[in-house]
C-alpha cells in the first residue's frame, strides 16, 4: 500500500447554480464522464465532466469544462440520494422522501420529465437509500432501503416506465420486480449496500443507540439467526478479488460491534479489502473485509460523518462532515494526509497536522460542509454535495496531490 504524507487541493470546478439550493448527494458515472447532483430545488442536474481532468490545472478552463449537460425534473420533491449505475454510463437512479418514489433515468433521453420506471414506497415510509450491485452480471440488480427498516432487492429489467411497482403489488408468476424483501425491526436502518461479491448485503443497523455492521446472504434467505460471534467466521462479505464461496447457513445473519453512534455512511474500496463506516460518534471504521475486524479508527473529526469515499486505487479515504474541511486519510492505517478546505478557491498546501483531533485549528463552526463526496472511479477529483451551502456553491469538484514530503 502507498504512503502519503502529503495533501496538495485546488477547487477545479464550482457549479453556477444558486447558493441558495442545498445539494443532497452527488454520484459519478462508471467511466467519470457524467457527475450527477441531487438538489432541493426538486432537480438532479448531470454535469458533463470528459475535459476536466485536462483542464483541472488551469481554474478559468476548468470552470467551463463541467457545463451542465443537462437538467431534468425528477419529482415534486428535494432529491435525497442520487446513485449512478455500476457498468452503464447513462443509467441513473433517484429516491425522493416526500412522495417517496425511487426512479430511473436515460440521461441520454430527450424527454427529461420521464422516468424509465419507477418504485412506489409510499405505503412503506419511502426510501432513505439505494445501491446498484457492483457485479456486471448482477448488475441488473438494486437494493432499496425504507425508512421502516425494511430492504427490497429490486430487478430493475421487470420495471414499466408507464406505471408504478409496489412491494404490495400483486403479480403473476416471476413477473415482480421485487427479487427479495428483507425486514430488520426492531433494527433501526440507515444505509445497506452490495458487498464486492454482489453475494452479501451489508446494512448499517443500529439498536438502542449503537451501530452494528449487520451482514447476511441474500440470495440464500432471509436473516432470522444472528451469529454469536461473528469474527470466527471469515471472508462473510466475500472480497471481489478471492472469490472465495462460502457455506453459511441461511438462517443466520452476522452482526458486528461498530460505533457508539448510529452509522450514517458505509463504502467499500476499490479492491474489495477495505470497508469505511462513518457513525454518529464522529469516528470512521476501517474494517479488514476477509476478517470483518476493525483494524484502524480515524478519531480526529468532532461532529458526526455525514459520508465516507474511497479513491479509485484505494490508497486513501476521504470524510466529510458538518465541519468545513474533508478529512484525507491513508486508507489502511488511517494515518492523516491532509484536509481538504471547503472555503478556499485556491490552490494550498493543506497538510497541517495542527487540525486533528478535536476539531481545533480554527474551524468556522457556521461554515457548511458536504453532506456526501465521491471519489472520481479514475482519478484523485473529489466530488462535494455542500448541503446549507449559504454563499458558497452547492457542488465543488477538487483535484488532490498526493505524495511524500
Amino acid at each position: 500500500m502507498t504512503i502519503f504524507n502529503k495533501l496538495e487541493s485546488t477547487v477545479s470546478y464550482e457549479c453556477g447554480i444558486s447558493n441558495r439550493i442545498n445539494a443532497r448527494s452527488v454520484s459519478w458515472n462508471s467511466s467519470g464522464t457524467y457527475l450527477a447532483l441531487g438538489c432541493s430545488d426538486r432537480n438532479t442536474r448531470i454535469y458533463a465532466t470528459s475535459d476536466l481532468l485536462s483542464n483541472a490545472s488551469n481554474s478559468s478552463s476548468a470552470a467551463a469544462a463541467a457545463s451542465t449537460l443537462r437538467e431534468f425534473v425528477v419529482i415534486p420533491s428535494a432529491v435525497d440520494r442520487v446513485r449512478f449505475h455500476s457498468t452503464q454510463d447513462y443509467l441513473v437512479a433517484t429516491t425522493t422522501g416526500i412522495d417517496s418514489m425511487v426512479k430511473l433515468w436515460d440521461v441520454r433521453s430527450s424527454n427529461n420529465t420521464k422516468s424509465m420506471g419507477q418504485i412506489d414506497l409510499q405505503k412503506n415510509g419511502g426510501a432513505i437509500d439505494i445501491a446498484w450491485s457492483p457485479v456486471e452480471s448482477k448488475s441488473h440488480l438494486l437494493a432499496v432501503t425504507e425508512r421502516n427498516s425494511v430492504v427490497h432487492i429490486v430487478d430493475i429489467r421487470k420495471l414499466s416506465s408507464s406505471s408504478s411497482s409496489t412491494p404490495n403489488q400483486v403479480y403473476k408468476g416471476s413477473n415482480s420486480p421485487f427479487v427479495k424483501t428483507f425486514k430488520l425491526r426492531p433494527k433501526i436502518v440507515d444505509a445497506c449496500i452490495f458487498s464486492p461479491s454482489g453475494d452479501h448485503l451489508v446494512a448499517a443497523t443500529s439498536e438502542d443507540g449503537y451501530g452494528e455492521l449487520t451482514v447476511w446472504n441474500w440470495e440464500e434467505g432471509p436473516p432470522s439467526q444472528e451469529n454469536d460471534d461473528p469474527n470466527n467466521n471469515n471472508d462473510v462479505t466475500t472480497t471481489a478479488t478471492n472469490n472465495k464461496k462460502q457455506n453459511h447457513s441461511n438462517s443466520k445473519k452476522y452482526v458486528y460491534p461498530a460505533h457508539t453512534g448510529p452509522i450514517y455512511s458505509l463504502c467499500f474500496s476499490r479492491d474489495g479489502s477495505r470497508l469505511a463506516t462513518g457513525g454518529g460518534d464522529a469516528l470512521v471504521g476501517l474494517w479488514d473485509v476477509n476478517s470483518m475486524v476493525c483494524s484502524s479508527t480515524i478519531t480526529r473529526c468532532s461532529r458526526f460523518i455525514r459520508s465516507v469515499s474511497f479513491s479509485y486505487d484505494s490508497h486513501i479515504v476521504a470524510t466529510s462532515t458538518e465541519e468545513n474541511n474533508i478529512d484525507i486519510a491513508v486508507s489502511n492505517t488511517g494515518e492523516f494526509v491532509g484536509k481538504v478546505s471547503m472555503t478556499d478557491n485556491s490552490s494550498r498546501n493543506n497538510n497541517s497536522r495542527g487540525g486533528g483531533g478535536g476539531g481545533g485549528g480554527g474551524v468556522d463552526r457556521n461554515a457548511p460542509g458536504a453532506d456526501e463526496i465521491a471519489f472520481h472511479p479514475n482519478a484523485h477529483l473529489l466530488a462535494c454535495a455542500r448541503c446549507d451551502s449559504a454563499i458558497y456553491s452547492p457542488l465543488a469538484v477538487m483535484k488532490l496531490r498526493l505524495g511524500r514530503q
